[in-house]
């Protein structure tokens, strides 16, 4: 960029340019295969699918562990409000 008037056409649309290069949005995109793109998806989904299902599986256990453990509990107070020897008896 030069400051005298005689390259003043020059200057301007140089700075032009600079302020529509500065506006440019590149968008990157890697070149893949369409079955690698679909490979990759898939196992992307795959890793998904076993995070879920193990997020599934720990709360299915613990239900089940507190399930347990209610019909121990109960189990346990039932055997406490029955004394022993009154079973069958009416």
């Amino acid at each position: 960029v030069n400051p005298a008037d005689a390259f003043i056409e020059e200057t301007l649309c140089t700075l032009f340019y600079a302020g529509r290069a500065r506006n440019i949005k590149n968008d990157p995109r890697v070149n893949e295969d369409p079955k690698s793109a679909m490979i990759r998806a898939l196992k992307e989904e795959i890793g998904q699918l076993k995070v879920e299902l193990n997020n599934y599986r720990q709360l299915l256990l613990e239900e089940n562990t507190a399930i347990g453990q209610a019909a121990v509990n109960q189990r346990r107070d039932g055997d406490k409000a029955t004394p022993s020897g009154e079973l069958g008896e009416g």
